[in-house]
């Protein structure tokens, strides 16, 4: 049984840090969409500056249809007689054919082709290799923002459910307590598995809601990862519940034990008892939820945010920048307006304030405590 246990938790681990893996890759792919489109609008304001004519130069311009050498004095005879062979068999209306006008309508049409041909032959000069290397440059960059754009909510969801099986799979939840009595390990994990498994069936429910009444969904593949992806979290919870840590201690206390319920689940149980039970409507939470994903670009952003700040974590910037003040040995109190300082700088000037914190807080609070600051101020 440890065997299996210990050869399980390897396996799951493989699994957090591919999953881990494929975050990266999405973040990856985040930045080089949102780099995508700010390249690409550089490069339209690029080719308008190098051709006058460019907006029309990058896409192929189709050859007229239209006639533009025909005689005129020909086509007015014809247009003449075919006037004359379909009058009115009962002479209820005489109609005369106006010459002039017909004259001045067909000068008008043969120099409005004439000027199409003539912008024709004008773009096909000007199209040469490096007109036509430069804009497939600029179409490619449009096509993965255009992708992005689209995917951005399928990006989103991928990066939730990941984050969400890994800190499922470590428990690694915030909750007010970590789990320390087998109470606590009953109660925190059935009432997840309550509250993922409800998201997956209310999700279900809307799905198959949808199609019932015909309502085509926008984005159906993104209820159908809920649906799947909570269902994945439950199944964890229901592994790790029969599958307990051998380090809890037995026992516990009940009221100590609800805290141990991560803040997520509070919220589930929530709302799956006013939606379930008092609503009597099944798909409420799955239509609340997904309205998260109306604002994808802002949550896709703290996210690199975040990740931003722990690359910056992960170098010996902030070991650097303080071990300019280390000769002048500054006053704990001094040295805390200085920390401020330098935290407050580029917060002001980026509006990335977790990217900072998430960056020195760690440095500066050994830093102070290394001077001999107390611990409340550092």
């Amino acid at each position: 049984m440890t065997a299996l246990t210990t050869a399980a938790d390897e396996s799951f681990n493989k699994g957090g840090r591919l999953a881990s893996f494929f975050i990266l890759l999405l973040l990856l792919f985040t930045i080089v969409s949102g780099t995508g489109e700010s390249v690409h609008s550089q490069l339209l304001k690029l080719g308008a500056t190098l051709w006058d004519d460019y907006i029309i130069l990058r896409t192929d311009m189709p050859a007229p249809s239209c006639e533009y050498q025909f005689d005129i004095e020909s086509r007015l005879n014809q247009l003449e007689q075919e006037s004359l062979s379909s009058g009115d068999d009962f002479d209820l209306f005489e109609e005369t054919f106006d010459r002039a006008a017909a004259r001045q309508s067909l000068v008008s049409q043969q120099q409005l082709c004439t000027e199409k041909h003539k912008a024709y032959l004008k773009n096909i000069e000007q199209v040469d290799g490096f007109v036509i290397a430069y804009r497939a440059i600029e179409h490619g960059f449009a096509a993965i923002s255009l992708f992005a754009i689209d995917h951005q909510h399928i990006v989103l969801a991928l990066m939730l459910l990941l984050s969400a099986g890994i800190a499922t799979v470590k428990q690694h939840h915030i909750a007010f307590r970590t789990i320390e009595t087998t109470k606590d390990h009953v109660v925190s994990l059935i009432s997840q598995a309550i509250g993922n498994g409800a998201l997956s069936y209310s999700a279900w429910h809307f799905y198959q809601g949808a199609l019932t009444s015909g309502v085509s969904l926008t984005h159906p593949e993104l209820t159908l990862s809920i649906v799947v992806g909570a269902a994945v979290l439950a199944a964890i919870n229901l592994y790790h519940l029969v599958k307990p840590n051998k380090k809890l201690v037995r026992g516990g206390s009940t009221l100590k034990s609800l805290l141990s319920i991560p803040i997520y689940t509070f919220m589930l149980l929530a709302a799956t008892h006013h939606f379930f039970i008092t609503e009597g409507h099944f798909a409420g939470i799955a239509i609340f939820f997904t309205q998260l994903f109306q604002l994808t670009g802002l949550y896709v952003q703290i996210a690199l945010y975040i990740w931003v700040g722990m690359l910056l974590k992960q170098t010996h910037l902030g070991e650097r920048v303080f071990a300019i003040f280390k000769p002048w040995h500054l006053p704990p109190e001094i040295l805390a307006v200085v920390a401020i300082a330098l935290m407050a700088v580029p917060t002001a000037y980026t509006g990335a304030s977790g990217i900072i914190i998430i960056a020195l807080g760690a440095v500066v609070y050994s830093e102070l405590r290394r001077v001999g600051t107390r611990r409340q101020l550092a």
